[in-house]
């Protein structure tokens, strides 16, 4: 290659060319920083949310460990944490839960804590010193503030202990303890704490022993830290089975109580979210690419964009942001309520058990929502209104009898799924609760996309942000009035809401007239049979029962007819 000195030649132009065209490289050179300084701003205060938002999840949790094993023997808590997956680790031993006035509307928890478990559990004394023998104590100020004693190194604490709660070997031990420190109490939590020294649980304890699974007294907890905060259940599980426990089948020989943070459970950015986003980018792109009209003029399509991304953007953050405060006012609020010692590990049942086996049905629905937004888009861009409310028909009719069909389905074997998932029918309680608005949530999903695909987007959004604004109205006055029977409430009111606003916009947008009876005629039919089948064991039998019942009832009423069963043999068959 030729080599050419011209370098000062090169700059001579550049500079003038600069000085040419002066104010439009400034315009460029400032909006290149502003969009810097931008995205900069953005990814500062998208972390620090995240952050603050983790770190609310750790105090509503109690701790900010990645897991831990619970009910263990004092040797199989040695054994554990001298695995070398772990890094760090922390210790408790549980003497039992405060009783009588006035702690029987504040559930608080006595026991000895390693300093380093206290630490990242929330625990650490902050006026003070931690107890080191006898009959000292340090506990958080919610102790101090209902029993009327003012903070104080030395003031006398007296507390009456409940060894083995909830047990057939219950029994209260009473002492006078002598206050060594304290520290404030979180009222993100639900539980109050008070630690006692490692002599004094022992003494206390000596007579009771360990009791297993069934009992908090006498047992210890192991809270850990892992390599890295990824697949921590996994690792974890793998922990267990290569010691010889179990954390599956409480029934079975080697069963330990595992517990994973759910703070480290939600990861900021997932896979299936990054390649959503990037597909997001990708159309954006080529909806933003110059178009030439018949003219040769470019024509990019900005107006119309942003016309429908704006308003939907400034929705969903808001919505978002409404979503936020509810999950933090959920724990404080239903702190307040003096019904159940329990309310915040029943709302975190619902919330990780109950609900994903409620929507796990849906699946097939929202692959048929998904489809049925451009077929509308399609048939409204064309004018053509007979297709679209023969859509709209069929798809309220389809949504409506899944929904009865998995609703029932899910009502009748309530207790065997909860049993068989989670082994835990407490579980089949509250499904069977929920249960009853699968139809309503599963119709609700397909009326938003056949109004998305009619071009009625904003109105959805509006609907959206309103329901979410009166779930945190509803849930702070009922929470703490009525605890989770205020949560079920609000979920219920706000979804009815929400379905009603949506469905009357899907009416008079495409100008249908929904129909009442056979509806109503269907729904009948669905109680009957999942009453019956209610009455079954077995989840096949209960459930194979059920669904020969429903369809001969459904048949017999003229709810699906011939049509239907050929047309469902046809999909069964994989010739339709």
């Amino acid at each position: 290659m030729i080599r050419v000195r011209n370098g000062k030649t090169l700059r001579r132009i550049s500079r003038k060319i600069l000085k040419a065209s002066g104010g439009r490289n400034i315009i460029a050179m400032t909006a290149i920083a502003m969009t810097a300084m931008l995205f900069t701003a953005m990814l500062t205060m998208g972390g620090s949310v995240l952050e603050t938002v983790q770190q609310d999840t750790f105090r509503q949790v109690g701790g900010d460990f990645h897991g831990g094993f619970k009910r263990l023997t004092e040797d199989q808590t040695e054994e554990l944490r001298t695995d070398g997956r772990i890094r760090e680790s922390g210790a408790r031993l549980g003497v039992g839960v405060l009783s009588g006035a006035p702690f029987d509307k504040q559930y608080t928890e006595v026991s000895y804590m390693e300093e380093n478990y206290a630490e990242h559990s929330f625990c650490t004394v902050a006026e003070g010193r931690p107890p080191a023998s006898g009959k000292e104590i340090a506990c958080d100020s919610r102790v101090l503030e209902l029993l009327g004693i003012a903070p104080g190194v030395g003031a006398e604490v007296p507390l009456t202990i409940s060894l083995g709660h909830g047990t057939a070997r219950q029994q209260d031990v009473t002492d006078t303890f002598i206050l060594t420190g304290w520290w404030a109490f979180d009222t993100a939590g639900t539980a109050a704490n008070v630690r006692v020294s490692e002599e004094y649980a022992e003494s206390v304890l000596s007579g009771h022993g360990f009791q297993g699974n069934s009992d908090f007294s006498g047992s210890w907890s192991l809270n850990v830290f892992l390599s890295s905060g990824a697949h921590i259940q996994e690792e974890l599980q793998q922990l267990l089975a290569d010691h010889g426990y179990q954390s599956e089948s409480m029934g079975e020989e080697g069963y330990v109580n595992l517990g994973v943070n759910w703070g480290y459970l939600n990861s900021p950015m997932e896979g299936r979210d990054a390649a959503e986003l990037a597909a997001l980018g990708f159309l954006l792109l080529l909806a933003l690419r110059p178009r030439t009209g018949g003219r040769g003029r470019a024509r990019p399509p900005y107006r119309r964009i942003f016309q429908v991304s704006l308003p939907l953007a400034l929705a969903d953050t808001l919505r978002s942001g409404l979503n936020t405060i509810e999950d933090l006012i959920i724990p404080r609020q239903l702190a307040l309520f003096a019904g159940t010692v329990n309310a915040m590990a029943d709302y975190g049942m619902i919330r990780g058990m109950v609900f994903p086996v409620l929507m796990f049905p849906a699946a097939i629905l929202f692959s048929l929502a998904e489809l049925l937004v451009p077929e509308f888009s399609r048939c409204a861009a064309c004018g053509s209104r007979n297709r679209v409310q023969y859509l709209a028909k069929q798809g309220l009719r389809a949504a409506l009898l899944f929904g009865l069909c998995a609703g029932g389905m899910l009502y009748a074997l309530a207790d065997m799924l909860g049993e068989l998932l989670y082994q835990n029918r407490q579980v089949g309680g509250f499904l069977r609760l929920y249960a009853v608005f699968v139809p309503m949530l599963y119709m609700d999903a397909l009326v938003d996309a056949m109004c998305k695909g009619l071009g009625q987007q904003n109105a959805n959004a509006r609907y959206n942000t309103l329901t979410s604004f009166l779930d945190v109205v509803f849930l702070w006055y009922l929470l703490p009035r009525l605890g989770l029977d205020g949560y079920t409430v609000s979920f219920a009111v706000t979804h009815l809401i929400n379905f009603a606003l949506s469905l009357r916009r899907l009416v008079r947008v495409s100008g249908i007239r929904p129909a009442v009876g056979k509806p109503a005629l269907a729904a009948a039919c669905t109680i009957a049979a999942g009453c019956m089948a209610s009455l079954l064991d077995g989840v096949l039998w209960a459930g194979g029962c059920y669904l020969l019942l429903l369809g001969g009832l459904w048949y017999l009423c003229r709810i699906v007819g011939r049509d239907d069963c050929l047309w469902l043999r046809k999909l069964i068959g994989g010739r339709y």
